[in-house]
């Protein structure tokens, strides 16, 4: 969900999803829903360990963040899922996943987000191996078609 940038890396894209950002019900509830963005910056968000990704995604948004800036630090996707689920911090998560779950609720309020870019990588001698790129092709035809339903 990342671009590699090499040279030897064949990329496709696949599709974008859009992103925003949710609280559990119970800490929407609980706090309220924050109606600008101080409210937003408030809040306790769920954030990444090792990586910046997301600090320099915040920081380009406007937020003063630092990664102690974060209440809670994970570097794994389920995890953090589960944290925003049990109302341990908010986080901007793909909507096509989070707008079905009755644990979580949109805020209110939302600063314009990136899409997140889905995409298939290899490196370019992989690629090239008949039997690669017969999975390669299979897989972006069915991811295609899940994100494209998903988007609807």
């Amino acid at each position: 969900m990342y671009r590699l940038i090499r040279f030897d890396i064949v990329t496709r894209e696949i599709a974008e999803q859009p992103l925003a950002i949710y609280a559990s019900t119970d800490l929407s509830e609980y706090l309220g829903q924050p109606t600008c963005f101080e409210d937003l910056a408030a809040l306790t968000f769920v954030g990444f360990d090792q990586s910046d990704v997301i600090t320099r995604t915040m920081r380009n948004l406007g937020f003063r963040v630092n990664r102690q800036s974060f209440g809670v630090r994970r570097d794994n996707q389920a995890t953090d899922w589960e944290l925003v689920r049990t109302g341990c911090g908010a986080d901007a998560i793909q909507r096509a996943v989070a707008d079905g779950d009755p644990k979580i609720r949109r805020l209110e309020f939302q600063p314009e987000l990136p899409s997140l870019q889905i995409g298939l990588t290899a490196h370019e001698h992989m690629y090239r191996t008949q039997k690669i790129k017969q999975v390669w092709i299979y897989i972006a035809k069915r991811l295609k078609q899940k994100f494209v339903q998903s988007e609807i």
